[in-house]
């Protein structure tokens, strides 16, 4: 990972309240759980949800921009030299049999309830957190 580092992923939401986690295969963060999501391309002067939906595509098939979808908010954090911003959607039917991982050793849906017994990449608990609450608020 290089600093400054500017990124973005994508916690999608299936019609059971699950979310789509990977286990990374690859460093950084390899053998932790994630939503997909990486790096921003700079010299595509990718805004965030361009390298969210971008990321996503390659790390698990999903074209987001051919796929029904309903935006629940996002989660950012900023600290100096880092920032990531996490978009919610809920997809609520997606065949879990058309899923690529790529950059993941297993790709899954997941409860909230499983999501506390998984090693997850740090800061995935604030965005998980956040986005439960959202979920709960509807």
């Amino acid at each position: 990972m290089r600093f400054p580092y500017h990124g973005a992923g994508v916690a999608i939401i299936d019609s059971e309240n699950r979310v789509l986690l990977g286990c990374r295969s690859k460093k950084p963060f390899m053998n932790r759980w994630s939503v997909p999501g990486g790096e921003r391309e700079v010299l595509l002067n990718e805004t965030p949800i361009q390298t969210a939906f971008r990321e996503t595509l390659e790390e698990t098939g999903i074209d987001l921009t051919c796929v029904e979808k309903t935006g629940l908010g996002s989660w950012s954090l900023k600290v100096p030299f880092f920032s990531w911003t996490t978009f919610f959607f809920r997809i609520d039917s997606y065949p879990v049999e058309n899923l690529k991982p790529c950059e993941f050793s297993v790709l899954k849906f997941v409860s909230f309830d499983e999501i506390k017994t998984l090693g997850l990449r740090p800061f995935s608990r604030f965005e998980l957190g956040k986005l439960k609450k959202k979920i709960q608020n509807g």
